[in-house]
């Protein structure tokens, strides 16, 4: 995943220092895989979209201003992964948690039907607090697989400053800076971003000519 980690930070590094990032990482669960089930399974999200092991998830150098805010979603069984991806990214300071309460029941033993979405913040809380979100439990709808309500991003926006960015986005937002396997041409986000550009061209220099004393 190395060639996806350079390219993709060389293109975020373009788009300048970021205040605001949201990050809902494809998770590499292993749910069902003793399974006779294992790739029919409902759960399973290597049914909808390829996934990222942690390390490569981790590899990711994100261009954040001094002060930043990040919302990171997690999965419920790995709620420890949050924190490590947090620290990786620079995000040393947890602040929060945000539930989302999904209408009706999910699938698996437990029948999920929530989500959570980690808060942390990077250079302290001077000049750098998160506004008012009116709770940390929210009912909002559901939408196709594993995306996020429209009125997440809303509430972003009116606690944390810009420029923002999304990374792992299902779609492209009007003022963000997107990236995502489904934005733009649809085909698997390493293919689009594992290419690396093109080399800048070095300007060939003449070698030294040597003086001649006799001359």
């Amino acid at each position: 995943m190395l060639k996806f980690n350079v390219y993709c930070e060389m293109q975020m590094a373009n788009s300048g220092l970021f205040r605001t990032v949201v990050a809902d990482p494809p998770w590499d669960m292993k749910l069902g895989a003793t399974w006779k089930s294992a790739k029919t399974d409902k759960a399973r999200p290597q049914r909808f979209y390829p996934t990222m092991q942690l390390e490569e998830i981790k590899s990711i150098r994100v261009p954040t201003d001094k002060k930043a805010h990040l919302y990171l979603w997690v999965v419920n069984q790995h709620v420890d992964w949050g924190f490590e991806v947090a620290r990786a990214w620079g995000f040393p300071e947890y602040v929060q948690m945000l539930t989302w309460a999904k209408p009706g029941k999910g699938v698996g033993r437990f029948q999920s039907n929530t989500e959570h979405c980690m808060l942390f913040r990077k250079g302290g809380r001077a000049k750098n607090a998160f506004g008012m979100t009116g709770g940390t439990w929210f009912n909002w709808d559901r939408g196709r697989h594993s995306a996020k309500p429209n009125d997440f991003y809303g509430l972003v926006e009116s606690t944390s400053p810009g420029p923002y960015l999304e990374l792992f986005s299902r779609q492209c937002r009007p003022n963000w800076t997107c990236f995502g396997n489904e934005v733009g041409e649809k085909q698997d986000i390493r293919q689009t971003l594992g290419q690396q550009p093109a080399q800048p061209q070095v300007p060939q220099v003449p070698p030294p000519q040597t003086l001649n004393p006799q001359g």
